[in-house]
C-alpha cells in the first residue's frame, strides 16, 4: 500500500518581536536558492528528528512542492508532524496538504490542507502534480490530452499535438512513440512544415488520434 503527500511551504508570517532595524533587499528567488533554502533548513535543524524527515527535505522537494511515497499509514502520518516541525524551526510553514489517504489528511489541521481535499464528496478528485495529472481517489496518474481532427493536417500540426502532451513520467511513451515515427517518416519525405501530409499518413494520424484521446477516459 501506498501513501502519497504533496505540500508547499512558505514563510511564516508571524514574529516572535519587532526587529530593530529594517532593511529591503531585492532578489530573485530563483530554483536554486530555494533549494539552498530548503537544504539549509535540513542541515541547522535536522538533527533532532528523524534521518528520513531531514532527507526528505533534501531529496523530494521541487522548488516549493513536496511529493513523498510512503509505505504506511502511521509512516506517513510521522513524517508530515516532523516536516511540518522541522520547517517551523527555520520559520517555515508547510500547507496545502494533500493525500490519498482519509486518516493521513485527519492528522492535519485543516487550515493547513489543500482547498481541495473533499475526497468523499468528490470520487474522482483530480490534482495537478508538477503538472502531471493524479486523480487522488483511486491514486493514478494520468496525461492531458487536448487535441482535435483539423480541418488540413501538416507536419507543424502534427508536432505540435507531440510537444503539447506533457509526461514526465514517460506514462504514455508506447503511444507517443507512434506520432514521433510518424513524424519522422515526414521528415524524410522533404515535405514543409505547412505543407498538407500525404493522405495515407494523414489517415495513419487520425486513427492514431482518436487512440490518444482515450488517454483522457
Amino acid at each position: 500500500m501506498r501513501f502519497f503527500l504533496v505540500a508547499k511551504w512558505g514563510l511564516e508570517h508571524r514574529t516572535h518581536r519587532s526587529p530593530d532595524a529594517r532593511s529591503f533587499v531585492r532578489f530573485n528567488f530563483i530554483p536554486s536558492i530555494a533549494n539552498f533554502c530548503l537544504c539549509q533548513v535540513a542541515d541547522d535543524f535536522g538533527e533532532a528528528f528523524d534521518a528520513e524527515t531531514a532527507e526528505t527535505v533534501r531529496r523530494n522537494f521541487y522548488v516549493d512542492d513536496l511529493l513523498r511515497s510512503v509505505a504506511t499509514e502511521d509512516a506517513a502520518v510521522r513524517l508530515v508532524s516532523q516536516l511540518c516541525s522541522l520547517f517551523k524551526q527555520g520559520r517555515f510553514q508547510l500547507t496545502k496538504w494533500l493525500s490519498n489517504n482519509r486518516n493521513v489528511l485527519a492528522s492535519i489541521p485543516v487550515a493547513e490542507r489543500s482547498t481541495s481535499t473533499a475526497l468523499d464528496l468528490n470520487p474522482d478528485l483530480t490534482e495537478r502534480v508538477l503538472g502531471v495529472l493524479w486523480n487522488v481517489n483511486r491514486d493514478l496518474f494520468g496525461v492531458k490530452v487536448c487535441a482535435t481532427l483539423p480541418a488540413s493536417l501538416t507536419r507543424r500540426r502534427v508536432l505540435s499535438v507531440i510537444c503539447s502532451l506533457y509526461d514526465p513520467l514517460g506514462v504514455a511513451t508506447p503511444v507517443v512513440i507512434v506520432a514521433k515515427i510518424l513524424l519522422l517518416e515526414l521528415c524524410r519525405k522533404g515535405l514543409s512544415w505547412d505543407e498538407t501530409i500525404p493522405r495515407e499518413a494523414e489517415e495513419a494520424w487520425r486513427t492514431w488520434l482518436r487512440k490518444l484521446l482515450l488517454l483522457a477516459e
